[in-house]
């Protein structure tokens, strides 16, 4: 089947699912204030406050592990701080000291470093959106409606994606990004992967993977994308035979349709590689 019809097909999917929420999502009420503002290092925990507040303003996300001026000047002013680790496990000890405010702990069996399967997906934005109802409680309508309508369309994006990658044919690949492996592992195609690695750097120097590659037969490497052009053309230097598929970071382009943004990126990868249906 031609694989730009399979894309379309695809994209015609998500838009429809865009146009049902966007005519659900609950807008703030007129003439009320809101005040809160949150910091977080951990991307889907800031998609996932977007998502519920329907703002871009109020979250800050950083861009990197190490803090910059900026990020600590916008965590001391921060009403919030969303976490999937405790302070006491944080490596933020130092810019923390002069915090006054929320320091919230989202559970780690919850946390970024599991599955993105529906149901670690929605305990996370309830989580969200507790806290928020907790801090605001004359908001606290606005923030359920908006996290109710969240998980419905995540629930129907991710059941569709499911029933299109049931009939996929894949083969086998390896992946290179945790958001990759995590999204895979929550709608369930890791039959397939050999093996995931944290970084493209670590698979670059893994001196077994060239044998690996060839026991298994591997046609693609799933690699989220390299700030580093280099290291990227070393993949397709080292591997000529195997397609590269350069998947997005979590956090580009999701601003405003949080996790059906990234997941809609992926779906549109697997469809381009494995579009082979009975």
């Amino acid at each position: 089947m031609n694989k730009k019809v399979l894309i379309f097909g695809n994209i015609l999917i998500i838009l429809s699912l865009i146009f049902v929420y966007t005519f659900s999502r609950e807008n703030p009420p007129e003439n009320t204030q809101n005040d809160i503002t949150i910091f977080t290092r951990e991307p889907l925990l800031g998609i996932h406050a977007k998502m519920i507040t329907a703002s871009d303003e109020n979250i800050y996300i950083a861009k990197s592990e190490k803090l910059s001026k900026n990020d600590i000047d916008e965590l001391n002013t921060s009403s919030i701080i969303l976490s999937s680790k405790p302070i006491s496990e944080s490596d933020m000890g130092r810019e923390l000291q002069s915090y006054k405010w929320l320091y919230i702990t989202i559970p780690s069996d919850t946390s970024t470093t599991k599955t993105h399967s529906i149901q670690a997906l929605s305990a996370q934005i309830e989580l969200v959106r507790d806290t928020l109802s907790d801090v605001n409680p004359s908001l606290r309508w606005f923030y359920y409606d908006n996290a109710g309508n969240y998980i419905h369309l995540l629930n129907t994006t991710l059941a569709s994606f499911k029933t299109r990658i049931e009939k996929l044919k894949p083969t086998h690949f390896v992946t290179i990004g945790d958001n990759l492996n995590n999204f895979l592992q929550g709608i369930g195609i890791v039959n397939y992967r050999v093996k995931n690695y944290d970084n493209i750097n670590s698979f670059l120097l893994d001196r077994d993977a060239p044998e690996l590659i060839k026991e298994k037969s591997v046609n693609y490497i799933f690699a989220t994308n390299s700030k580093d052009p280099g290291e990227v053309k070393k993949i397709r230097k080292k591997y000529p035979d195997i397609t590269v598929y350069l998947t997005p970071e979590l956090q580009d382009d999701t601003s405003r349709w949080g996790y059906i943004r990234f997941s809609e990126k992926m779906m549109n990868d697997f469809v381009a590689a494995f579009d082979t249906y009975d």
